[in-house]
């Protein structure tokens, strides 16, 4: 007959946890109208997630159930412990005066000088009589027993903020090859009956986008995960969101110099628009315009630092009127009709306007998370490396569908 306990229950389940929120992070988000984020799952994966959630119900009922069985008898064990203990047969002597009785009946009282003390004398007299020392506190005598209440706050990091945006796509290449057409020149023309036409030339490159390697690990070692079950999820997901961080930042401003990806920002053929005097909305619509000009793209995100979204949030008409309408209202996320979102990984000062069909993020695999204990000498130290990585680079088929902004005031 096999045999679980609350223990082995416990992994298992933040195991099935952990592979429930990696399929649901697989998941890529749209835009609704309203400018939600919303995760979009197809049809035939609705079936499958609600079996793999009665899965982990089940567990969880389980783990809940040993765990109450495991906790019922250690208090048993704990009161059996308790009632073996010998009692303390010694019977105590016990003055059944009172204490001012006996403080009477003391010789510090009975040898005082002159028969009588001073309010001072009588003080110290009474207080070393009756043996007071120092008042007991928590402080400096028994400490009370508080226990967690099973809250984990992570520490402050910037989230990813522009990942979700761009498009996902899998490959199974170390490399994206495509072809960019690098030459066209239209002399298509009218022409008379008889004048031949002209001659057109169009001519294609090769471009390279290379498959990066993103990852982190954390030491760790066998008693702290087998005294604690619930940390092995928790770094898991810890592990996975820094990776997340990371690329969401390389996308972003990426220099593509060694291993890194070359981001958005940096796209050897980016438009650009300085702010030179004109404000931050005038600025914004320039590169729009650059976008859908020398682009030929339809700009549909713009992205700023937190700090130049929120100086175009506080625009003020000359009477005090926040031009993007009464703070109560819904927040500003759109500007010239397109969407804006914040980015730390920009400097201040800078952002983009963009067009996000072309701009791919190519994942190989999986963002995966694996254990060892082969790592250096960590087999003989019970010591586990606990890592997370994924595969991704970052394909730009138009640079001119991006306008970089700098000088935002």
């Amino acid at each position: 007959m096999n045999s679980v306990n609350h223990i082995e229950l416990g992994r298992e389940l933040e195991s099935k946890r952990a592979a429930y929120k990696q399929k649901w992070d697989g998941y890529p988000t749209k835009s609704l109208v309203d400018g939600k984020q919303v995760k979009d799952i197809p049809a035939n994966d609705l079936e499958g997630l609600r079996r793999m959630m009665d899965d982990i119900n089940e567990v969880a009922s389980k783990h809940e159930i040993a765990l109450s069985a495991f906790e019922n008898a250690q208090a048993i064990e704990s009161k059996q412990i308790e009632n073996s203990r010998p009692l303390n047969r010694v019977a105590a002597v016990v003055d059944t005066h009172s204490v001012s009785e006996q403080f009477l009946k003391s010789s510090a009282w009975n040898g005082r000088v002159g028969g009588k003390f001073s309010d001072v004398e009588l003080d110290r007299a009474a207080l070393t009589f009756i043996g007071v020392k120092n008042t007991m506190t928590t402080g400096s005598g028994f400490a009370p027993n508080v226990l967690r209440d099973g809250t984990v706050v992570p520490i402050i990091s910037r989230p990813p903020q522009l990942l979700d945006l761009i498009r996902i796509d899998q490959t199974d290449q170390n490399a994206i090859k495509f072809m960019k057409q690098s030459t066209r020149t239209n002399t298509a023309g009218a022409k008379g009956e008889t004048v031949g036409l002209e001659e057109a030339t169009i001519a294609y490159s090769e471009a390279t986008v290379n498959i990066r390697k993103i990852g982190v690990f954390l030491p760790i070692t066998e008693e702290q995960l087998d005294d604690e079950p619930g940390v092995r999820a928790l770094i898991d997901e810890d592990l996975k969101l820094m990776v997340r961080q990371k690329l969401d930042e390389q996308i972003t401003v990426g220099d593509g110099t060694g291993s890194n990806i070359l981001g958005l920002y940096n796209q050897s053929a980016v438009l650009s628009q300085a702010a030179g005097t004109d404000s931050p909305f005038d600025q914004i619509m320039k590169a729009m315009t650059k976008v859908r000009t020398s682009g030929r793209a339809k700009p549909n995100l713009v992205v700023l630092h937190s700090d130049n979204y929120q100086s175009l949030a506080l625009t003020k008409t000359s009477d005090g009127l926040y031009v993007f309408g009464h703070p109560g209202d819904a927040p500003l996320n759109r500007v010239w009709g397109v969407q804006i979102v914040a980015s730390e990984a920009l400097t201040a000062g800078t952002g983009m306007v963009l067009d996000t069909d072309f701009s791919r993020i190519k994942i190989r695999g999986e963002l995966t998370v694996a254990s060892s204990n082969s790592h250096e000498d960590y087999f003989t130290s019970n010591q586990v490396a606990i890592r997370a990585v994924v595969r991704a680079g970052l394909q730009v088929l138009r640079d001119q569908s991006i306008c970089k902004l700098t000088g935002l005031s």
